[in-house]
């Protein structure tokens, strides 16, 4: 629903507020650059097992047992609560940790490794991933389980309510094949049966859309999976079709998730550097109106104005 949408949008608001004006320290902040193939997730670990032992030693040096030792206990727990095997998509990983924040952040572009203990958190990679946050919805037009995904950035969870998932049931009784000549038989009831099924799954592709319009607001976007005749039928009837920036093609197991996201974020991947590329153009035509600034300097004087 909006509401609960509204409330996990707020939630992510103060969790990312509180990263980068945080109300207690010292803070902790452990980032390295992550590998997105299998076997090289152990490197990983040993690579991420080096830095934790490097922050426990840090903490244990620099501040009193009463406030280093519970912060060394959360790291850990908070480190060994990843699962590498499932995050293979990020480039990044980060660690945010203080007396009254945890967080992990998996980033999509290469990081440097760092670790960080201060009165703040690290934040640069953290504020370019937020830019990477896109919402958006994954429809699945598998005739057996129409299915939708609610995606955020990385991660996607599946909708499951009084209208997903669903499936597309076809009672069509075949009719006895009738005499085409005096010689033979025609194939007319076979004619017939697939163009019936072919209208009554685009008539439940309009309810299914109908249906859909709860889930959306106005920067909405939208991902069809499914096979190409599928996709196809339902952008013959979509009134959402300005919403839709990506296909992914094919009738995938969405019971694999960690798979099938793989191929919803690579077009993700796709849109959002496509859009880049839009505003870059956009720039480059507005270069010589003198209606651009770059640089810290320009850049505040022009906003100033």
């Amino acid at each position: 629903t909006n509401k609960n949408k509204n409330m996990i949008a707020e939630k992510e608001k103060r969790e990312t507020e509180l990263l980068i004006n945080p109300l207690m320290s010292p803070c902790v902040s452990i980032i390295l650059p992550t590998h997105t193939r299998y076997p090289h997730f152990k490197e990983d670990q040993q690579k991420l097992k080096k830095m934790l032992q490097k922050a426990e030693d840090y903490l244990r040096i620099n501040y009193t047992e009463a406030t280093g030792l519970p912060l060394i206990s959360k790291v850990y727990e908070i480190a060994n609560s990843i699962d590498f095997n499932f995050h293979s998509r990020s480039k990044g990983l980060g660690i945010f940790v203080s007396s009254d924040t945890t967080k992990i952040v998996h980033f999509p572009f290469d990081v440097k490794e760092k670790m960080v203990i201060g009165s703040n958190f690290e934040t640069r990679d953290l504020i370019l991933a937020n830019s990477y946050q896109l919402d958006y919805w994954v429809l699945c037009l598998n005739e057996r389980s129409l299915r939708l995904f609610k995606g955020k950035g990385m991660e996607m969870i599946e909708v499951k309510d009084d209208n997903f998932p669903t499936e597309f049931v076809d009672d069509f009784d075949e009719p006895k094949p009738s005499r085409g000549s005096s010689y033979s038989y025609s194939l007319k009831g076979v004619k017939d049966k697939s163009l019936v099924k072919e209208e009554r799954f685009t008539a439940f592709l309009r309810i299914i859309d109908k249906k859909l319009q709860s889930y959306l607001d106005i920067k909405s976007k939208i991902i069809l999976s499914g096979v190409k005749k599928n996709i196809n039928y339902f952008e013959k009837i979509s009134e959402h079709n300005n919403k839709i920036i990506a296909k992914v093609d094919g009738n995938h197991d969405y019971e694999n998730l960690k798979i099938f996201s793989d191929l919803v974020w690579d077009q993700v991947m796709n849109y959002l550097a496509n859009e880049n590329e839009k505003i870059f153009k956009q720039f480059v035509e507005a270069f010589d109106t003198g209606w651009t600034a770059w640089g810290i300097e320009s850049v505040w004087k022009a906003a100033k104005e």
